[in-house]
């Protein structure tokens, strides 16, 4: 049974107090859950092999097991999660319960085993001083991730949050955030994501578990985390997150001068191509309105009109401005079916990450219905990151239509660059595009 902690007890009996010889002894772990993996022999005697479950035991240590997914042995156990009841070790059956469809029933103990895994935290670590990331390499890895721990018995999540960094790095945590979570299947754990701020680096004293460590700002904790890992996963929404604040940021705070210098910009020449392809009457969704412009535009023309913008301010400005209340949304949180005949996004999704775009132009084209049109804007060129104070992906033809390619229910009817028409941007060029949704049944 190498690899794998087990405790012994006759098969006769499911006594606790019959344990005739354990790998672990104390008490306190030792009545915690057990998991039967098996049975041998031993001498005259037919033992059954239990797991301990929830014992503290780390699956990232050598010879850990975590919530009955266990290392493979020789028998070629890996995972008992649905066999065997965690409390007395009878084999499970299954059994229909209401509502829920078929789940494991222990017959001996007369309840239901839903699925068991551990939990653990994980934390972006925050130097408030520096604005800076601590990354770590542990258990002799060549690879940088974040510090994470294991949430013991009786612990809330921001407790362990607290000690883990506590005892792994000796800094008090000044203050948390929940993140996001998910859940590992190697060692059947559903991490938790939190950003932990602390006040400074100078109680900063690693323990045996740290092998090096290093202080990143935002862009290098980006370049320097484990590719591909549920770590690097965590840091980088974290870091998304932190450009799109960003960029409402700026929204917010300059509303005021943004309005100023894009309400009354003449537009209609882009407005009058976009219409074109829509009749009198036809309801448009502006996505990210602005100032309030085209949506005033679009409803003196004799359209209805749906506006969303996601900062506040500019969503009372723009309110204010059409006569109608405009929603306060950011772009991810679109999710409607076939309700506009036309989406306007004018100079908008620009401040997506290109990665997102994909995700997000689908979620539009799923708000268009069947043969609607979408108006969509770019800067022009290959740029992708913070601009002045603003995050922005800008495009080229080429690579438009590679962004494009991914989404079959779109077909591309005009694409062209323009100028930029405001006199403080004169020689700032734009990607332009109107796109339609494929009729329903196009192949």
């Amino acid at each position: 049974m190498t690899g794998v902690p087990y405790i012994m007890f006759p098969l006769a009996s499911h006594d606790k107090h019959c344990i005739k010889e354990a790998q672990i002894t104390d008490k306190d772990r030792e009545t915690e859950a057990v998991r039967r993996i098996g049975s041998a022999n031993f001498g005259n005697e037919r033992v059954i092999l239990a797991g301990i479950m929830n014992s503290g035991i780390r699956p990232d240590r050598p010879g850990g097991c975590a919530g009955g997914r266990l290392r493979e042995n020789g028998n070629g156990v890996t995972d008992m999660n649905e066999r065997y009841c965690f409390k007395c070790g009878t084999e499970l059956v299954e059994k229909e319960l209401k509502n829920e469809g078929r789940i494991p029933w222990c017959p001996s103990c007369e309840e239901y085993r839903f699925l068991m895994f551990n939990t653990a935290v994980s934390m972006i670590v925050i130097n408030e001083e520096t604005r800076k990331i601590l990354l770590i390499k542990q258990y002799g890895r060549d690879a940088y991730i974040l510090v994470a721990g294991y949430v013991n018995r009786t612990e809330d999540l921001e407790t362990a949050v607290r000690r883990e960094i506590r005892e792994e790095t000796g800094m008090q945590v000044s203050s948390l955030r929940f993140n996001r979570s998910s859940y590992f299947a190697p060692s059947n754990t559903l991490m938790v994501n939190f950003t932990a701020w602390v006040k400074d680096d100078r109680e900063f004293n690693p323990n045996e578990e740290i092998d090096s460590s290093e202080w990143f700002t935002f862009e290098e904790a980006r370049k320097n985390i484990k590719p591909e890992s549920l770590a690097a996963r965590f840091l980088n929404a974290f870091l998304d997150e932190q450009e799109e604040t960003k960029t409402l940021a700026y929204y917010e705070t300059n509303a005021d001068r943004f309005v100023q210098t894009t309400q009354n910009v003449g537009f209609s020449e882009i407005r009058d191509r976009f219409l074109s392809c829509l009749k009198q009457g036809d309801h448009i969704l502006e996505f990210g309105c602005g100032s309030g412009r085209d949506a005033k535009a679009f409803l003196e023309a004799g359209y209805r009109v749906t506006a969303i913008d996601g900062s506040k301010q500019m969503c009372e400005i723009a309110s204010s401005y059409i006569g109608q209340k405009v929603r306060c949304m950011r772009f991810e949180e679109l999710d409607e079916k076939e309700c506009y005949e036309g989406i306007f996004a004018c100079a908008s999704i620009l401040h997506a990450r290109k990665k997102d775009l994909p995700e997000l132009m689908r979620k539009m084209c799923d708000a268009l219905k069947p043969g609607g049109v979408m108006y969509v804007s770019f800067r022009y060129g290959d740029f992708e990151g913070t601009r002045e104070g603003r995050y922005f992906s800008d495009f080229t033809e080429e690579s438009f239509r590679e962004l494009i390619g991914k989404i079959a229910e779109l077909s591309e009817e005009e694409l062209w660059i323009s100028q930029d028409v405001r006199k403080e941007k004169e020689g700032t060029l734009w990607l332009n595009a109107i796109l339609r949704k494929k009729p329903s049944g196009y192949e």
